[in-house]
């Protein structure tokens, strides 16, 4: 593999990564794995060095975006967070973090990257920043204490009840996006990057009607987790109305 080395940047027939303007992006020929050897190993260790060099003033955040034309199920955590490691965003996700996926062409740059179809990028931006992609409302919801042990059928339990309120002429779309506002007490770090996971999860969830599959062991499992009756569990899991408990 030839690598050609430019200020700030990092080309190789795979991939090209371009730090600029406290931002870092990935042109790929694939999307960032979780398992890796060969090039893509190499990738990804010189994506997490260019993020650790991002310098965070007091007040910004990390917002982060994948983009590519495929709509193949994945999750955009594990790409953007979770395959990368936690470790290279601790230090830029202490006052928020914002991320998305976008189903379209990777903008074009410079640098020729005709067959690199992935399209991932990080950058520090206001603690005021939101979507660039989509547009979505949330609505105050109390969470449990977020912490690295964190487990997401808490979350779901959180956003059943109270109830999530569907407007009745709201399509069922193709995809959705959401975004989580989350304060903390005063002087509470936290690096989202390692808690997201469970975080998403468990709210995506909360959006989703049971089909019934084995419901015997799940609601005895779920009534134990989250201390409620078992017929109160069954009839979360399969509301659609949004009313929830």
């Amino acid at each position: 593999m030839r690598i050609i080395n430019m200020p700030n940047a990092e080309l190789t027939e795979n991939y090209y990564i371009r730090t600029e303007n406290n931002a870092v992006e990935l042109w790929s020929r694939i999307r960032i794995p979780f398992e890796t050897k060969g090039w893509p190993k190499d990738m990804k260790e010189s994506l997490r060095l260019s993020i650790k060099s991002l310098c965070r003033a007091e007040q910004s955040m990390l917002y982060a975006v994948y983009i590519a034309e495929q709509s193949d199920y994945c999750d955009v955590e594990n790409i953007l967070l979770y395959n990368v490691g936690s470790g290279a965003f601790s230090n830029l996700c202490r006052k928020g973090l914002c991320f998305e996926r976008r189903y379209s062409k990777p903008p074009k740059c410079s640098e020729p990257t005709g067959n690199m179809e992935h399209y991932h990028c990080y950058k520090l931006v206001s603690q005021e920043q939101s979507f660039e992609h989509w547009n979505i409302v949330w609505e105050n919801v109390s969470f449990p204490a977020i912490r690295s042990d964190s487990k997401p059928h808490s979350f779901w339990y959180a956003m059943k009840n109270p109830p999530v309120r569907i407007s009745s002429n709201v399509q069922i779309p193709a995809h959705f996006g959401m975004e989580l506002r989350i304060k903390a007490p005063y002087g509470t770090n936290i690096n989202l990057a390692a808690v997201v996971k469970p975080l998403l999860d468990g709210n995506i969830s909360a959006f989703q009607v049971h089909d019934g599959t084995n419901m015997s062991s799940l609601k005895v499992r779920l009534s134990d987790l989250i201390g409620v009756e078992q017929d109160l569990v069954v009839t979360m899991l399969m509301d659609s109305t949004g009313r929830g408990a």
